[in-house]
Formats: C-alpha cells, structure tokens, sequence
C-alpha cells in the first residue's frame, strides 16, 4: 500500500488582496486538502483569516487546517523588514533560523506526503514571503521520497 501522495507538489499561497470565499475557491480549484498556516501568529486584521475563523471556513469547504507556528518568521525579523525592507537580511536569518526548525519541517513533510498541502501566508508576493523559503527547505527535504514541485496560487 502507497502511503504517499502521488501528486509531489507543494502549493503556497499569500491571502493579500483576496476575500475568505476566493481563497478557499483557489484553493478548491486547486484540489487542496489541507491548508498548513505557517504564520507565527495565526490572526489578522482581515478577520476571516484569523485560525478560528479561517479553520471554521476550511471546514465547511472539507478541507483542514493545521498551524504550525515553529515555521512562522520570528517576530524581531518581521519587525526589521517592515522597518528597512532589506529582504536580503531577512531571508539570511530566516533561513539560519529554519535550520533549528528540523522537527517542524518533517511534521509537515509527512503531512506533504498524505495530502495535497497549501502553505499559508499574508503576503501575495511569495517572493518577500518567508512561505517561499520554506517550500524551496521541503522541495528537497524529503530525501526517502524525492523532490516536490512548488507552485505559488494567485
């Protein structure tokens, strides 16, 4: 019995500019099974978006929802780029960072191996999103599995 997803595609996508019921229409399009909230902090001022809303949103849509904050950006980094938008130091230390999270990611490489997983973030633009690093980290992380493909949702 294969245990293992067969699609091997690693979908992220950015909530910026888009209403609850357009998310979760990508997301339906895109025959997502779980969203994987890798925010530090699961809220937002766009209420729907907060982890009891968006969880409760998902459900209704059959498709789950699972937060794992050891993903999210630290808070002190989030700060700085907002400050100084030197994205460059900021995707050095997220990485270094990242590095320390090895529990985290083989949680949700496991979970990449069963479903159809979408990686959550605020920003739409994955290129100044922390979600790219990460899905670029588990692209190559699963050595026993194989490489995935990254596909950023509009």
């Amino acid at each position: 019995m294969n245990l293992y997803h067969e699609n091997r595609i690693i979908y992220t996508l950015g909530y910026e500019k888009l209403s609850i019921h357009s998310f979760i229409e990508i997301l339906q399009n895109n025959k997502i099974e779980i969203v994987a909230d890798i925010r530090e902090k699961p809220y937002s001022r766009k209420k729907d978006f907060s982890r009891k809303y968006l969880a409760e949103y998902l459900d209704k849509a059959n498709i789950g929802y699972c937060h794992i904050q050891e993903l999210g950006s630290p808070q002190f980094l989030r700060d700085k780029v907002r400050k100084d938008l030197d994205y460059d130091y900021f995707f050095i230390e997220y990485k270094k960072y990242l590095q320390s999270q090895k529990i985290a990611l083989k949680r949700l490489s496991e979970i990449l191996r069963e479903k159809a997983v979408c990686l959550l973030c605020y920003e739409r633009d994955e290129k100044i999103c922390h979600r790219l690093v990460v899905a670029e980290k588990l692209a190559g992380f699963d050595i026993e599995y194989g490489h995935y493909q990254i596909i950023h949702l509009p």
